[in-house]
């Protein structure tokens, strides 16, 4: 880290006048006093003498084998000056006690003169002071622990030194009393480099820091390729050495609190190895005057070494974990072949704000570590940094949000690392992330959530990206958790974008009680959502969801989209209760969606939903698109829904229906994908609609429907609609349109269109009711009649219910009409119609029916150029009332007009109804009654010329 030392200046007299702990800490001299041995060792005193100008030396002191033990009244360094510990040759481990009541300051250098470790034990604290430096080429510990404990019943203590057993043997713990002293870190000492080293060890050695509280006071501790252990405990108890130099903290006593604030730093990068240890009640790391502080582990570029590996970065906070404008890293540098370590965290709650990151990144060949976060109660990672800027430490390849990141660097060909996190609950507000994205040859890392309670994205993202230009493959995410809230623009998504090659990752949401996708930006600019999806040549993943129930509203969006060559992923919802898809956004910009589209020369996903309800309103769709300039094809839709589904109304303002649709736009050329629906009850009302079409120049695809139970289309705004259609550009033949169910109710204007409007032919029309098929009414404007057409050349718009324009160059067929019912009713001017507007032959109608009622209604086929359509009628009973027709047209051309064939018990037909085959200019129809009764009011033939229009009473 480099500061300018105008900073430096301000520090120091800053430090002057601290108090700390209740002593006074002022800029001291010569005369301050400095080191005064105690009598508790007798004739093996520690002995001060003059090393040179500026340091002490401390000799004498007691040896036990390889352990030297030194005992002091004060122990201090003062500014500016050394104080180093004699080493003789045998002693590997230098071990100094303070038995006086005043706490260490260490202001100037603290060393010793051979290769030993070196520990200082102060019960009453230990101050290290800005100028504070460490000269040793062992391992340091500095502790406010009563004593030591050795093997074979030794101990060295500061509180009882009377009581201290000297030993030969090896070091086994610190012991603690019930209130130990704090240890205070404002080292601020450059190198020959000019970056901030603070307390440094030698390369490979560790430093350890054990209080009572440890504070970081724009400290700096060092251990390249070492490892730095920093923890307390706030009661008595021991704490353990372990074999390979770090510590065990019992587990059933109080911990005390650690801090890093002001650019305070523990860093342990180097060639390999280091690591970083912590244990407290309460970690925080947070910003100040100098910037956010940081924990550091990896591989650096200076390194000689390429191929060995970084140690972790450990912390266990049994309280609370607070990281405020700070990082803690973890990183593999350019060129570096190791591997970085894993970061660990083990806490009650943690806070990420301000731009607090957690990150394991790569910019090598090695790969970056994993990141594990355990969280016994909550987890909230919020906002944006303010100064990031002046965070010296922070990897800021990842923003300046808050965050937990696992990155691949766009030179790196080294792995991402996974991130799992554990907690009760998880919220992410204003800009906060979790992040595993690789913009290099390596892959991206995987992110795994596994949440007890809710989890709450607000604004903020968790997502896991192929970057632009990157060939590595983007990790999949995986989401376990009771309820997931997505809102106000906030997105989870795994993604190519422009440019990628590498492969999507898979989305896994399994949320056992709710989903909710709301809203938009506060700007409108941007929908909440869940998506899996492609912008490049990659293919993207797939997205999968398990809840009880879905909320897609106000905007909010689920898809699996590809944009540019890659294939796009399949979406599957199993949704035990129900899903809903309500609204659209406040400005209008985007309409709630469940949706698989492609916009590229990539083929959209499929889409499969399955629960109980489904429900979409006010705009809500289900459905993929093949977007307009597309070459794509479009997914196909399946839903099964075991109790119903109901689509309601249109968008407000705009008008846009609510619904579901499989569809290919203008100017694409894909096929339009295949919808298959499966219920007990559907109802379509107030001018919403299922829509299967293709308006480019593919096929378009095709619509079953099973409600086992009932289909009902109605509305007082409008009714409902049913359209599988093909456009101007479509090739081939169209889809077919099937339906089965036990009763048909299209009512107030709706419709079941099978249509043609351009060189396809149309495809068929099925509808098999085992009750009754009711076709009643007109909408509510009158212009409208309910109906179930099947057309060549009717442009009925599925968006607003109306006849938009007739074109004479229709050259598709129009689709049979076959219905199989009970019970078939039309009223009010209801009709059955197969027509063709262009040059393309009109389809015929097949009706097989126990009874057949037409109470001023109509039952029709007509062409406009070409041959007409037949009708063909079985039943028990045919009635037309209220001047109902049966009718075969052709209008015009040397087409003759289609067949009526009518086989009943009985036909009836009063009112001024009338069965004709007309043609104006080619041979009429055939009508053929086989009937053994036939009742007529007024009772007419009329000669093979007659107009039909000219017929009346």
């Amino acid at each position: 880290m480099k500061k300018n030392f105008g900073d430096t200046v301000w520090r120091s007299l800053l430090f002057n006048s601290l108090v700390v702990s209740g002593v006074l800490i002022f800029k001291c001299d010569r005369a301050f006093s400095q080191v005064t041995p105690d009598d508790t060792l007798g004739d093996e005193s520690s002995v001060v003498n003059t090393r040179d100008a500026t340091s002490d030396s401390i000799d004498g002191g007691a040896v036990r084998g390889q352990n030297l033990f030194h005992s002091f009244e004060e122990f201090n360094v003062g500014e500016d000056r050394g104080v180093y510990f004699s080493n003789p040759e045998a002693v590997t481990d230098i071990f100094s006690r303070v038995t006086g009541n005043n706490v260490s300051n260490i202001l100037g250098t603290l060393g010793a003169d051979g290769a030993a470790n070196l520990f200082l034990i102060n019960p009453n604290g230990i101050v290290f002071g800005e100028g504070a430096s460490l000269d040793v080429q062992g391992s340091f510990t500095a502790t406010t622990a009563d004593g030591i404990e050795f093997d074979e019943q030794g101990f060295f203590s500061a509180v009882n030194p009377q009581d201290s057993v000297l030993t030969i043997s090896v070091p086994l713990g610190l012991q603690f009393g019930s209130s130990p002293g704090m240890i205070i870190n404002r080292s601020f000492v450059l190198d020959n480099t000019g970056d901030n080293v603070g307390l440094q060890v030698p390369a490979g050695e560790n430093l350890t820091l054990v209080g009572g509280d440890v504070s970081f006071e724009a400290g700096e501790a060092t251990a390249r390729g070492g490892n730095i252990e920093i923890g307390g405990l706030g009661a008595a108890g021991t704490v353990a050495f372990n074999d390979d130099g770090g510590l065990s903290f019992p587990d059933n006593v109080a911990k005390a609190d650690v801090s890093l604030s002001n650019a305070a730093d523990a860093d342990v990068r180097g060639t390999s190895g280091g690591s970083v240890n912590i244990n407290a009640n309460n970690l925080t790391l947070e910003t100040g005057e100098f910037g956010g502080s940081s924990i550091r582990a990896g591989i650096t570029a200076d390194s000689t070494s390429t191929e060995e590996d970084a140690g972790d970065i450990t912390i266990n906070a049994t309280d609370n974990l607070t990281i405020d404008d700070s990082t803690i890293l973890n990183r593999v540098d350019l060129l570096r072949e190791g591997d970085a370590g894993n970061i660990k965290i083990t806490t009650g709650s943690l806070n990420l704000t301000n731009g607090g990151r957690i990150s394991a990144t790569t910019a090598g060949e090695g790969n970056a570590g994993g990141i594990e976060i355990t969280a016994t109660d909550s987890i909230i990672i919020d906002g944006e940094s303010d100064n990031l800027d002046e965070c010296v430490f922070c990897d800021n390849s990842d923003g300046s949000n808050s965050g937990v990141f696992s990155l691949v660097d766009s030179d790196a060909s080294g792995n991402g690392g996974e991130i799992k996190v554990t907690a009760s609950s998880l919220m992410f507000t204003n800009g906060g992330r979790i992040d595993a994205t690789t913009s290099g040859q390596g892959d991206a890392g995987n992110i795994n959530l596994n949440i007890q309670d809710n989890i709450e994205i607000l604004s903020s993202e968790i997502f896991s990206n192929v970057e632009s230009g990157a060939a590595g493959s983007a990790g999949n995410i995986e989401i376990k958790t009771n309820r997931l809230l997505v809102q106000g623009g906030g997105l989870v998504t795994t993604a190519v974008i422009e440019n990628g090659s590498g492969r999507g990752g898979n989305l896994t949401v399994n949320a056992s009680e709710s989903i909710e996708i709301i809203g938009t930006t506060a700007d409108g600019s941007s929908p909440s959502g869940l998506s899996a999806e492609t912008r490049g040549s990659g293919i993207a993943g797939n997205l999968e969801i398990a809840t009880g129930r879905l909320s897609v509203r106000d905007g909010g969006t689920v898809k699996a989209d590809t944009a540019d060559s890659g294939r796009g992923g399949n979406l599957t919802i199993n949704a035990s209760e129900m899903v809903e898809v309500l609204g659209g956004s406040i400005n209008g910009q985007f309409s709630s969606s469940i949706s698989a589209d492609t916009s590229g020369s990539g083929d959209a996903g499929n889409i499969t939903v399955t629960t109980q309800y489904l429900v979409t309103e006010a705009g809500g769709f289900v459905g993929g698109v093949a977007r307009m300039g597309s070459t794509g094809n479009a997914g196909n839709l399946t839903i099964n829904a075991s109790d119903s589904i109901e689509l309601i109304g249109r968008t407000p303002g705009r008008n846009f229906p609510s619904g579901i649709s499989a569809s290919v736009l203008e100017n694409a050329s894909g096929d339009g994908g295949n919808v298959s629906i499966e219920t007990q009850e559907l109802r379509i009302r107030d001018g919403a609609g299922i829509l299967v079409s293709n308006l480019g120049r593919g096929q378009a695809g095709t619509l079953e429907i099973n409600a086992t139970d009932s289909i009902k289309m109605f509305g007082s705004s409008g009714g409902g609609d049913l359209n599988v259609s093909s456009g101007l550009e479509a090739t081939g033949q169209g889809g077919n349109l099937t339906i089965q169910t036990g009763s048909l109710s299209i009512l107030d204007g709706s419709q079941v269109l099978l249509a043609t409007f351009g060189k396809a032919n149309a495809g068929t029309l099925k509808i098999k009711a085992s009750d009754s098929i009711e076709i009643m009414g007109m909408s509510l404007d009158t212009q409208l009649p309910s109906q179930i057409v099947a057309s060549s050349g009717i442009p009925i718009s599925f968006l607003d219910d109306s006849l938009i324009s007739l074109t004479p160059n229709f050259t598709g067929e129009g689709g049979n009409i076959t219905l199989q019912t009970s019970s078939l009713v039309l009223r009010d001017g209801g009709q059955i119609n197969a027509s063709a507007y262009g040059s393309g032959d009109a389809g015929s109608i097949f009706i097989d029916s126990e009874e057949l009622l037409a109470i001023d209604s109509d039952i029709s086929t007509a062409t406009f150029q070409s041959s007409g359509g037949s009708v063909n009628i079985t039943a028990k009973d045919v009635s037309l009332r209220g001047g109902s027709d049966i009718r075969t047209e052709a209008a015009s051309g040397a087409g003759g007009g289609g067949n009526i064939n009518i086989t009943a018990d009985s036909v009836i037909a009063f009112d001024d109804s009338d069965i004709f085959a007309f043609a104006a200019d080619g041979q009429g129809g055939n009508i053929t009654l086989d009937t053994p009764a036939y009742f007529a009011e007024n009772f007419t033939l009329n000669s093979l010329t007659s107009n039909p229009d000219s017929l009346e009473n």
